[in-house]
């Protein structure tokens, strides 16, 4: 996807439609953040809006890259994820399969006032069961496709997802110095394996190595993270970031077979992977002396980037391109 001009303002709405046929397998990502700027008075909120239909064997592996949530924004990200078939099959392979990545950052450091500063961000994700014809859930405006419109969808959902944030002191101190925020869901058997090396390392008390050797009780342990709530969130290596992994059981009409993993990064600093300067490249180099700030913000990303490389890339090669490189 192209990036929406120099970024989103009230009122714009963004819709993007996805159909991923059967057995086909669609990579969308995006060429750089999305924007969010100042709410304008009297002007309607930000919406983007995301709905995908994901046909019988096929894959959609959704990685766009984070939204940016600047100060005093408003805005509402709605992803609605619709599996045809599914459980109908006999064939687990017929399953339809989802990688989803859901992040988003607390805005500019050093601008507006600082970190989460934003007024509001609603964002909401669903996945559902469908064997209707129909494409996508309806939406106040009918669409269209090959000039036939498209009605609403009648589904059953099995995960849904939602947050809602409100910028300023409160929110600022309740995130602490976490400045991204990430989710992946993963769904259905193409993605079988790396959902089962997320639950393997970060639902249990598992070390992270970068060099991909398991030292259970190693110099670098997981640190077990408390927020008050005693939650299962583990610290990767170092100043790294904080994961938690779980599942969510898939049924339809009392069958259940694709178990769902969800996994939750927190980042905090800007190498999170315990990456060096050394590793920096010379247009990383060069974008420091242009920009401080846009530099950092690259690094930060950079981290969260080589943390989900080295864990999903390209799906064991199902891909021919990594969208986190």
């Amino acid at each position: 996807m192209l990036g929406y001009g120099g970024g989103l303002i009230s009122g714009d709405v963004i819709e993007l439609n996805i159909k991923v046929k059967k057995n086909a397998k669609l990579l969308v990502t995006s060429l750089s953040t999305s924007k969010a700027f100042k709410a304008i008075s009297g002007r309607k909120s930000t919406v983007l809006r995301t709905n995908a239909k994901i046909g019988k064997g096929g894959l959609l592996f959704l990685a766009p890259q984070p939204l940016q949530c600047f100060g005093n924004s408003v805005l509402t990200k709605e992803t609605h994820i619709i599996l045809e078939g599914g459980l109908d099959s006999r064939n687990e392979k017929d399953d339809p399969s989802l990688l989803l990545v859901d992040w988003y950052t607390g805005g500019r450091k050093n601008l507006d006032g600082g970190l989460w500063q934003l007024d509001s961000f609603h964002t909401t994700t669903t996945v559902s069961y469908s064997t209707s014809r129909s494409l996508f859930v309806q939406t106040d405006e009918s669409i269209e496709e090959d000039g036939n419109a498209i009605s609403g969808v009648s589904c059953e959902q099995v995960f849904q997802d939602a947050t809602r944030l409100s910028g300023g002191k409160g929110l600022k101190h309740r995130m602490r110095d976490y400045n991204i925020i990430c989710m992946v869901v993963l769904m259905g058997p193409k993605v079988k394996e790396v959902a089962s090396t997320f639950m393997q390392q970060y639902a249990s008390g598992r070390t992270y190595d970068d060099g991909g050797q398991d030292h259970s009780f190693g110099t670098n342990p997981l640190k077990k993270m408390d927020f008050n709530t005693g939650e299962d969130m583990y610290r990767v290596v170092d100043e790294g970031p904080h994961v938690s992994c779980g599942t969510f059981h898939s049924c339809k009409e009392g069958r259940c077979r694709q178990e769902g993993v969800v996994v939750r990064i927190a980042a905090t600093t800007l190498d999170v992977v315990g990456k060096s300067k050394a590793h920096m490249s010379i247009q990383h180099y060069y974008w420091m002396y242009r920009s401080n700030r846009l530099i950092i913000h690259f690094s930060l990303m950079r981290g969260i980037a080589n943390f989900l490389s080295k864990h999903i890339g390209t799906l064991d090669g199902q891909l021919s391109h990594d969208p986190f490189l």
